[in-house]
């Protein structure tokens, strides 16, 4: 996960998409077991739709090929 960054441009369901924000989920700078931080993608599609991705889902999508990286 960590080579998809800002700038990079996906194909997910037939629609091009270029990611255009990357954020963790929470505010606090710590590092608690009991708290699930994740990374989301904000994504914008070439039709004119955004979406925000959680890390977990992006990778799943493309470890079943649903979802492919153009470029880095």
């Amino acid at each position: 996960m960590e080579h998809i960054k800002i700038g990079t441009l996906i194909i997910d369901m037939n629609k091009i998409g270029i990611v255009v924000n990357i954020f963790k989920a929470g505010t606090m700078d710590i590092d608690l077991p009991l708290i699930k931080w994740r990374k989301n993608f904000v994504i914008y599609y070439q039709d004119g739709t955004e979406l925000t991705m959680g890390d977990k889902t992006v990778q799943r999508l493309l470890d079943e090929g649903k979802m492919r990286i153009l470029n880095i």
